[in-house]
């Protein structure tokens, strides 16, 4: 089974939310690179306060798919992660995997169906009460 079959069979179980980690790119899906639209924000703004619009734009932008239909499709995101940008990050997550698919390319490791773990110790997500997939 492709990865987007396995996506389609999911968000087609899921009422919630539609939250996928995969560890490979998906053909034909356009990935947004998070820390290189966040760089040209940060280059511009001398004060981090508009850190936190810049991400909620980028987690408002919506591709569409003739499998999966609507879905944001994030690399290079661990970026969100750092302090200094303040973000409730679970949050975010949450809330922008409602109403469209939101697929997150990762390296991490789910530990026991409820943390995202990253490599670097500080930075790990909360998945309880999300609903999920690993691919």
């Amino acid at each position: 089974m492709s990865g987007k079959e396995k996506i389609k069979q999911f968000i087609s179980q899921v009422s919630r939310n539609k939250i996928i980690f995969c560890h490979e790119p998906i053909s034909n899906l356009h990935f947004v690179d998070v820390g290189k639209e966040l760089s040209f924000v940060i280059k511009e703004q001398e004060e981090p306060s508009g850190y936190s619009s810049a991400c909620k734009r980028i987690f408002e932008q919506t591709y569409n798919d003739e499998v999966i239909g609507s879905y944001l499709a994030l690399s290079n995101w661990i970026i969100l992660f750092e302090p200094d940008l303040k973000l409730d990050l679970r949050s975010i997550v949450e809330s922008f995997s409602i109403n469209k698919c939101l697929i997150l390319l990762s390296n991490g490791s789910i530990k026991e169906n409820r943390y995202l773990l990253m490599d670097d110790p500080r930075f790990a997500l909360n998945l309880q009460g999300l609903s999920f997939i690993e691919i």
